[in-house]
This record gives C-alpha cells, structure tokens and sequence, in this order.
C-alpha cells in the first residue's frame, strides 16, 4: 500500500480550466500558448491564479526538448500549487 498524493480529477469549483494536448516536446510552442492564454507571464511565473491547466497526454515524443517540456510541466505543477490551482 503506498501513500500517493493524487490529485483530483473533479473540481467542485467555479475556477478556470485550460486543456491542451499533444504538447510532443514542443518546448516554445507550449510556453508560448500559455503566456498568450494568461497562464505564465514572459519571466515563466504563473499568473493563472487558482486555475487549473490540464494536460491531456502526449507531452513528449518526436521533439527535442523532452526534457525542457517535463521540467517545465514540474515547475508548473509547483507554482500552481502555490496559488491553489
């Protein structure tokens, strides 16, 4: 039996929810749809307040920044969570 933290696939909220899928390691172009969406700003913060991104799959594949794009998603996960998305 493990102790994992998952998070919740349901929110009781009324708060904002940005979907994208198939980032297929494209690093900028991911960056890039959050900063036009609100998600970031241009130094990378989240701005989204308690809104939730979600991520669909295909976060990785035929790109070559696989390993920028899950460190990214990692910072994201972070920072939202700082902000109570």
């Amino acid at each position: 039996d493990t102790d994992i933290n998952r998070p919740l696939d349901t929110y009781d909220d009324n708060g904002r929810i940005l979907a994208i899928s198939d980032l297929e390691s494209g690093y900028r172009a991911f960056r890039d749809f959050l900063i036009n969406n609100k998600v970031i700003d241009q130094d990378l913060n989240w701005i989204f307040d308690d809104g939730h991104l979600v991520l669909v799959g295909d976060f990785v594949d035929r790109g070559f920044s696989t390993t920028q794009v899950l460190w990214f998603i990692y910072k994201l996960e972070q920072d939202a969570e700082k902000k109570g998305g």
